[in-house]
Formats: C-alpha cells, structure tokens, sequence
C-alpha cells in the first residue's frame, strides 16, 4: 500500500520509477541458501518415512540399521533401498513376535 501511494506521488512528481522486475521466491531462496535445493530423492517421503519406522524399532541405532539393510542386501542384492527397509521391518517384526 505504501509503495503504491509512494509511486503515485513519484508519477505525480514527474519522476520515473524503474520497472520492478517480478521476484521469483525459489530463487531468492536459492540466493539465500547459496544455491538450488537438493534434489528430493526418487522414493521421497515413503522412504524417509520407512526410514523412520525402522529406526524406531531398534531405537535409533546404527550399528543395528546397517547391520539388519546389509543382511537384506544379501538376501536381495537387486533390491532397491525402500524394499531393503521394508524386508527389514518385516524381518524384524516377524522375528520379535
């Protein structure tokens, strides 16, 4: 409202104010952050999401997740990594009944 009633009075005035060229937000947030976002990965949020469970189940352990992911990979070298935490889960589960 102000810039308006400021170019208003600049018109008025006679004086030109210099086009204002349209702000692109992803962009100033990419200047912001110093450069474009990371790209999402292919399976996104149902991967982080199975990431997540998985780690909840054996409570935020590394060792454990890399540990259970390297015996699914054996199982399943072709597997892709959401399959992986899945066989995990499910091995998991099936083995804590």
């Amino acid at each position: 409202m102000a810039l308006l009633a400021f170019q208003h009075l600049a018109r008025a005035r006679g004086a030109q104010t210099p086009p204002t060229a349209p702000t692109d937000a992803r962009s100033d947030l990419e200047r912001l952050l110093g450069g474009p976002p990371a790209a999402p990965s292919q399976d996104g949020p149902a991967l982080d999401s199975l990431k997540q469970q998985l780690r909840a189940r054996i409570l935020h352990n590394p060792e454990v997740e890399s540990r259970l992911l390297a015996a699914e990979r054996e199982r399943s070298p072709g597997a892709t990594e959401p399959e992986l935490y899945r066989a995990a889960i499910a091995r998991l589960d099936r083995d804590n009944r």
